[in-house]
Order: C-alpha cells, then structure tokens, then sequence
C-alpha cells in the first residue's frame, strides 16, 4: 500500500477535494514540469498472480513529450494548506499522436516493463544457475535493478540455458519465473524489478468510497489448498494438497501447466513453497467503481464493507481516470480451477525423453532437440541455427559461432582514452623560451662516472640571451689535477676539479646568469646534461591494457584492463563518433581485486555508479542521449582496483554480444586504431605506423627507436645492403671479393 496520512485518506472521500497531477521529465539536461498543461491522466493496469504486470499512463496535455522520453507521474490531493502527493513512479513514452482540430497530443507510456518485451537472447551466464541470479541477469540484461533478496524457491537451480533459441521475450520468462516462486512480477515505483507477494493490508473500505456507485460481488475464489504441476500429460502431474482445508471448504485447486524452469528439474522440490505462498488465499469476485481508493497497489488484500458484510478484495486489476474529478475502476475475476485424476497424478516427478525438429519461418531458425525432460542435470543436445548464428548446447555447456558486430562505440586502446590532467615537477634539458633567471641550474649525469659523457673539445654552443655556455673537456681529464669548465663568452664561471666528482652523485648545481634560451645546439647532445626545475602538466592514465589468464576463461575479448588510483575517461566526442539522440546500453564485465575499503566505480555522462562486485560481473546501463555524446569514465581510489573487460556501447535498450569498434582491431600481436601496431610473437620489437611515419621500436621501451622512416628521410641503427648501395652520389658494391666506391655524378 502507498504510503499515504489518514488525512489523505479522508479527503479521497470528499467530494469537493482539490486534486492536482504532475509530470517532471528531462530534456536537453533541463527539467520540464507539466502542470497546468495536463488535460487528463489515466493509469491502468491488468494483473493476476503468477504473471508479470505492465502499467500504462495515458496523458492528454497541451505538450509534445519526445518519444522514448522517461517521465514521472505524482497525483496529489489538497490536505489542510498544501498538497499530499503519491508518486506513481516512472514511465516510457511509448506513442505520441497529435489529436486532430485540437492543441492536444495524446500521449501513451509504460513502465519500465517495457524493457522486457523485446525477444529473449543468450544472458551470458554460467550454468547452473539459481533461480535469484538468473532473474538478476535477465534485470541487468534489460537495464533495471532487482529489487528482492529472498523470496520463494529462489535457490533452485536451473541446469542450461531453457529458452535459447525459443520464441520468448523476456516478459515471457519472467511469467514463468512468477509461477515458479508464487508471485507477481511488477515495476515499483522505484524502477525496480520485484518478486511481489500479496500482501494483507488489514485495511477496510466502507460505504462512503462506495458512494453512489454500483457494486458487484460475485462467488467466493478459495482458499487455495491444492497446487498442481501439470506436463502435456495428464498421468505426469505433481501435486501438493492441503487435506484439511479441502474437507471444510472443497477443493480449490490451482494448476499451473508446463513451466520450463520446473519442468527440467524436479518438480515437486517446488510445491512446499508454493503452498507456502499460495495456500489459503482467497477473495470474493468484484467489479465496482469509486471516486478513489489510489493508495492500493499491486497485490494489497483489503476488505470491502457493504451494510454489514465484510468482501475480502485483492487489488489485481485498477483504472484510475483523473480529470477534474477521479473515477476509478477496480476488478478482480477468479482464477482458472481445474479438476485433476489424482489416480493418474504422482508426487514425485517423471522423466519423459523428447527429441523434436522446430523450423520457424518466421524467424527464419531451425532447432533440434534432443532431451530428457526433468532431468536435474539439465542432460539434453540442441542445435540452434538462424541467420546470424550457430549455437550449439551439450549438457548445458553452450558453444556459439555468431555473424554479428561492429556496432561498438567504444576503443579499447589506451590512445583513445584520456587521463587526468595531474601537475608536477619534473626535471628535464634547458629548451629554447626557457628564462632561467632565478632558476638552479643542474649539471646532471645519468651514471656514476660523469666524465664518460663529456665530449673532446666538441666546442658545442648552448646560447643564451646574455651570452652562450661552452662545455668541453680537455684530454688527460683522469689526472686530478684537469678541471671541467663551463663559462659564458669563455669567461669561466664555474669550474670542478676532477677529484672532486663524488661517486654515486649524479648532480651538481651551477651558477645562473644566463637568462633567456634563444638557441640550443641539439646536435651537439650536451644541451641534454643542463637541466632545470619545471612544473609539467600532463595526463595520466589510471588503466592499464592486460590480456590473458582470467580475461581469457570470463571475457569475450580476453583483454582489458586494471584500474588504478586516478580516472580515465573516453568520449564519443573525442573519437569522433556521432551519436544521435535516443537510447544506448552501456556494458561492460568487471572483478574487484583491490583491498576491502578500496573504491572503484564507472561514470556515464556524469552520473556515478559503484563497481563492488568481488567475481565476475556484468554492467549494463540505460542511457538516454540527449546532447549528441556518451562519455564513460572508469575511476578508482587504490591502485590494482577493478579489473574491467568487455566494454560495449550500442544502441537499444539492451547490451549486445561484445564486439570490436568498427574502425579499430586488436589481436594478440596487431592492433589498429589510431594507427598499426605489429608485435613480434618472439622478439622484444614491434611494428608502429602511424600519420607521420613508420618506425620499429623495443617493446619494453618505446624511446628506443631501432628503424624510423618519415618525411625527413630514414633513421636506422644498423644498416646491411648485400649487393650494393646508392648515397648521395657514392655507389658503394661488391666486386667479386672486393669493396668499390665509386662516384654516380
């Protein structure tokens, strides 16, 4: 039941009660409320139990709402000096109709349950699985969370995937997993998928809500005391009754027929929690209306007080229309009843082998299945074939060969990614524009003997805005008594004898006057042994690209990332991906692997969601679009945080099977993206082509470029020409066994 004063409560009985509707949305990042521009709102919805439940608004108002738009639905009533609201929840716009010769649209939403009434694929989950995580995937597979921890029969188990390659929607499947725990399966008004039961609100409605309106009671339905699992044939049913209940009141029984999740394992597990759930319901058939009892949800037990005689009423079915009145309409019909030969009926379960051909030319599939139905092993062989796949199912260990993809908006290259932008002191070699007035000057040595870097009498320039800096060594510089000098216009500045270098000091200050750099002798290589003290702003990567070990047993890719301390973010923008407006999914496979208290979490278009769990688990998002770009941006508070794999963006309210972006590759040994990358499967060098040219470099360092060819020409480190070789007008060949040089100008 809504949470609701008994104020509100009150008021819904008077006549002359002030009511109000609104409907909030976002668009284009702003919030738009409809208030004064609503003509009329109706809510409905058919229900039963053991069924999943759908809602529908229907809204008359003055605005076009964007198809696809999610909007917010709270009807209010006036108690005292302000309005009391109940929020109805979420809902999808599903169909927009302008009316004709009037300045009215007619608008037509669902709740999120929509997002289930689109064909059933794979889940990607492990088999066996119980029943609680099997509905978890299939809410995280269409975009919702799930609402319930415990509920009936949830640790049952289901050994293989039932409906791959049957003709169900998720909806379906989620009808069969309300029989299964004795359930409803609804939306709540927190977007959430829940297993519901009915609940006993001890609440009675009198004649005042009954006022001036027809009421209709018929037969009383229950208490149920009988649950029967029944299969195509009669003589395999399964059954659990309440013996006592059916000598005081008849037999009430309720039959449910050929459930694919309790028909492969053994049925009469599930009849104690079914009974449990089920056993000793029961209501009176009724249809009235009344001017609003819109604190009742889904599944709330009530009675209904009629002069002196109590009707016990389950909400199941309620139209609510509001304009500038209420009007709503509540029913509830009586559930199937059956009769069964419990002559022919066991309670314990059979086996019965199948083996069938489906071609549906609809669908254009063919499936072949062999099984033993209610086997608990889930033993059973299907060959799944359709135009972009071939799935094949031994024992419930499922193979698949798929013709599908290149729908990715995402790269998994570390290029296409961007860090954040960290500022630090760096020390580096004194460049042109660099003013060292003030600044300490470093003599820096890279090893322990600061001599073997220094070169003879190079008489190499490094000029300055008031003067230049030479650097030079003199022959006999092991003698102690050979000093090094650096000066300005050769006036010597600073001079270190020999003896004086220290082993293990890499460094040496040096006196500063010189200014502004205007020009460095880069040729010359001692420009890179003066250094300053910069700060130096640069992004940094929190992620690091893996491969291999547990990628190559729990992802599709077998490749991904660790997250580290830090953030790293990649934009549709960036990467010059368009993105029309409209409804994406947002996937991807995450492991926690850092400490406890570690924090790591995912951010879609600025809104933040945590990543704790501790194995292998899928991410799935709805986004709705609204400013042409996706951003993603994986952060963490710890090093070695998350593992992530897997990442998807494509459109739709579901995530697809992950596949590579179209305009990028990567294998174990080529990646193209923003350029090629070959690496050699057994030495320690790889490939890269890029716009400006094509080089050969190590694996483990990257600056050290072994072959480079650009616009300026070619740079390699040793060069081998068998026969003979042309430079610059030199021909150098092989004679027989001599060597020639000889000149081609």
């Amino acid at each position: 039941m809504k949470t609701h004063t008994n104020d509100f409560k009150n008021e819904l009985k008077n006549m002359g009660r002030q009511i109000d509707s609104i409907i909030t949305y976002t668009q284009n990042g702003s919030t738009v409320t409809l208030h004064d521009e609503l003509y009329s709102v109706s809510i409905h919805y058919d229900g039963n139990l053991l069924k999943s439940v759908m809602k529908q608004l229907d809204v008359q108002c003055s605005i076009e709402i964007p198809l696809e738009t999610v909007i917010n639905y709270q009807f209010g009533v006036k108690v005292g000096n302000s309005y009391e609201y109940i929020n109805y929840g979420n809902f999808v716009v599903y169909n927009v109709e302008k009316l004709e010769d009037k300045d009215k649209y007619q608008i037509t939403c669902y709740d999120k349950m929509l997002y289930a009434m689109q064909k059933y694929t794979n889940l990607g989950a492990i088999y066996p699985i119980t029943i609680k995580n099997f509905i978890i995937a299939i809410a995280n597979k269409i975009g919702l969370q799930f609402n319930n921890t415990n509920f009936k029969n949830y640790d049952r188990e289901i050994a293989s995937d039932l409906y791959n390659g049957l003709d169900y929607t998720y909806r379906d499947i989620l009808d069969e997993i309300a029989q299964a725990t004795g359930s409803i399966i609804c939306i709540n008004n927190d977007d959430e998928l829940e297993i519901r039961y009915l609940t006993n609100t001890n609440d009675i409605i009198d004649e005042e809500y009954l006022k001036d309106v027809n009421v209709k009671f018929g037969e009383k339905y229950g208490p149920i005391n009988s649950i029967v699992l029944s299969r195509a044939a009669e003589s395999d049913n399964v059954y659990l009754r309440d013996e006592d209940s059916i000598a005081l009141n008849g037999l009430c029984e309720l039959k449910i027929k050929d459930n694919q999740i309790m028909n492969w394992n053994d049925r009469s597990d599930y009849l104690e929690d079914l009974m449990e759930a089920l056993g000793g319901i029961y209501f009176y058939v009724n249809d009235f209306s009344s001017p609003g009892i819109l604190y009742y949800e889904l599944g709330d037990i009530y009675d209904i007080k009629v002069g002196s005689i109590y009707y016990k009423s389950i909400m199941l079915n309620d139209e609510i229309n509001i304009t500038s009145g209420i009007e709503e309409i509540v029913y509830t019909e009586t559930l199937e009843q059956s009769e069964t030969d419990y002559t022919k009926a066991d309670k314990t379960d059979r086996r019965l082998n199948e083996a069938y051909i489906i071609v549906d030319k609809q669908n254009r599939q063919i499936n072949q299945v062999i099984s033993e139905i209610g086997d608990r092993d889930g033993k059973g062989t299907s060959i799944t074939e359709d135009i972009e796949q071939l799935t094949t199912t031994v024992d419930g260990i499922t193979n698949q060969m798929i013709q599908k993809g290149g729908n990715n908006l995402f790269y998994y290259g570390k290029e296409f990614w961007k860090g954040e932008e960290i500022t630090t002191t760096v020390r580096r070699p004194i460049q042109v524009g660099d003013d060292l007035s003030n600044k300490k000057i470093y003599l820096s040595f890279p090893t322990e003997s600061p001599v073997d870097i220094i070169d003879y009498n190079t008489g190499n320039v490094v000029e300055g805005e008031n003067g230049n800096i030479y650097h030079y060594k003199r022959e006999g510089y092991a003698e102690e008594s050979v000093s090094v000098e650096y000066g300005v216009n050769e006036d010597i500045l600073y001079e270190m004898e020999a003896s004086s270098y220290i082993d293990g000091v890499t460094e040496y200050i040096m006196p500063n006057n010189f200014g502004v750099v205007t020009q460095v002798n880069y040729q010359s290589g001692v420009y890179e042994y003066i250094q300053i003290d910069v700060e130096e702003t640069k992004e940094v990567l929190n992620i690091e690209e893996i491969s291999g070990g547990e990628f190559i047993v729990n992802t599709v890719s077998g490749r991904g990332y660790i997250v580290n301390s830090g953030s790293s973010k990649q934009d549709t923008n960036n990467n010059e991906v368009a993105v029309p407006n409209g409804t994406y999914t947002v996937s991807f496979l995450y492991k926690k692997i850092g400490p406890e208290l570690a924090n790591g979490s995912v951010k879609i278009n600025d809104i933040e969601y945590q990543l704790t769990e501790n194995e292998w688990t899928k991410f799935e998002q709805v986004v709705e679009v609204s400013t042409n770009h996706i951003e993603i941006e994986l952060i963490a508070d710890t090093d070695n945080t998350l593992y992530v794999a897997d990442l998807l963006g494509n459109i739709g309210i579901v995530a697809e099977i992950w596949t590579q972006n179209p305009n990028e590759t990567r294998t174990d040994t080529v990646k193209i993206g923003k350029g090629i990358e070959v690496i050699s499967s057994s030495q320690d060098t790889k490939l890269k082509a890029d716009a400006d040219g094509v080089r050969v470099v190590q694996v483990s360092n990257e600056n050290n470029i072994v072959t480079e060819f650009t616009k300026e020409g070619t740079r390699i480190k040793k060069l081998i020409a068998e026969n003979q070789a042309q430079i610059t007008g030199i021909l150098i060949q092989q004679v027989g066994d001599q060597t020639w040089i000889s000149s081609l100008l």
